[in-house]
């Protein structure tokens, strides 16, 4: 670690205290141009503002790269190869901070924001609207009124009515901040303590940007994204053990009636192919579409098709072997009803186990 950059590693921070700041009547028309040109600049580096709301460091982290950040602006030879290679010197930058590459380059993003915002005198409206304090009790400072890190303000300091307040709901999902880009209800806004955050505006959809407007957190597209990739991972699967359990034949059902019928059964208890075994079963099938219907309600259509067609008379028998899996009583129901209600008779062999039903 660069020993001037252990003298100023712990140097400021943000904090989290009720903040009143006074803004100057013209503040909204002098920190809109910044904005956009500050966007423009971030552009030059390969960052838009969604990248900064992706992925919010937390409170320590934040303040590491804030002293980071004004470590570079006095090192001038960092501070050249930034501007000219538009990106961090990484391992440069590790050595002289003591963080590991994979730390730098994680939080890229923002040290680039943090260093563009605290070296450009430029953007002073926005600097001076984060509440940042130096941490040292005898150089306690606000960076809103001490002339170090305000060096390049405006001289005149025209008191106006407008107010920013530090607003406490924003440790819940309401958040307040100076607005960077809108569209519709949604805009990206940039808090008093160095966060770049994505809200659903309260305000009308036209805000206009370098207002302090306040909105709900939008869940991060990450986020979305990863929701919607376990979503449609998981419906794949069930589509696959749907699929399987539709095309698996667990239950072959053979109906002998003066026709005869082949009749096979999938693991969902679903009808998916009827095969006629003769020219009576072909005049039966060839009129109805059993395909996705259930057991019972098959071999209700087929037995009264049956009868309708004279097939199936009273007094007659019918035979069903049932082959696979056993089926239930409830795959019968229609089945025994209807013999008792056509004084039939009927044998069942239900996957070995026999089952006559005689008529009343």
């Amino acid at each position: 670690m660069d020993c001037k950059f252990m003298l100023v590693e712990n140097k400021y921070k943000f904090v989290y205290t009720q903040k009143i700041i006074m803004l100057e009547d013209n503040f909204v028309n002098k920190i809109k141009d910044d904005i956009y040109l500050f966007i423009k600049e971030l552009s030059l580096y390969g960052i838009v503002l969604k990248d900064l709301c992706k992925s919010c460091p937390p409170y320590d982290v934040k303040n590491q790269l804030l002293n980071i950040s004004f470590s570079l602006v006095e090192n001038p030879n960092i501070t050249n190869l930034i501007k000219k290679d538009r990106s961090l010197p990484i391992k440069r930058l590790s050595i002289l901070t003591d963080k590991s590459p994979r730390f730098i380059s994680k939080w890229e993003n923002y040290l680039i924001a943090y260093y563009l915002i605290i070296s450009n005198p430029q953007y002073n409206n926005i600097k001076n609207y984060l509440n940042i304090q130096a941490t040292n009790i005898d150089l306690i400072e606000s960076i809103s009124n001490k002339s170090k890190l305000n060096s390049d303000s405006n001289e005149d300091n025209v008191i106006s009515t407008a107010l920013t307040l530090y607003d406490e709901s924003q440790s819940n999902n309401l958040c307040t901040g100076i607005l960077l880009i809108s569209h519709r209800n949604r805009g990206i806004i940039l808090n008093s303590y160095g966060e770049f955050i994505r809200i659903k505006l309260l305000d009308e959809p036209s805000s206009q940007i370098g207002l302090i407007v306040s909105g709900i957190k939008s869940k991060s597209l990450k986020l979305y994204r990863y929701s919607l990739s376990i979503s449609i991972f998981v419906l794949i699967i069930l589509s696959l053990i749907y699929l399987l359990l539709q095309n698996q034949i667990s239950t072959t059902i053979i109906l002998e009636a003066n026709a005869s019928l082949n009749i096979s059964v999938n693991m969902m208890h679903k009808v998916t192919k009827v095969t006629p075994k003769d020219t009576n079963g072909k005049e039966i099938s060839s009129s109805l579409n059993l395909t996705g219907k259930s057991i019972n309600q098959s071999l209700e259509l087929i037995l009264n098709k049956g009868k309708e067609l004279n097939f199936i008379e009273e007094r007659s028998t019918i035979y069903i072997y049932i082959n696979g899996n056993k089926l239930n009583k409830n795959d019968l129901s229609s089945c025994e009803s209807f013999v008792k209600q056509n004084r039939i008779d009927a044998r069942i062999n239900n996957s070995g186990e026999n089952h006559n039903i005689n008529p009343q």
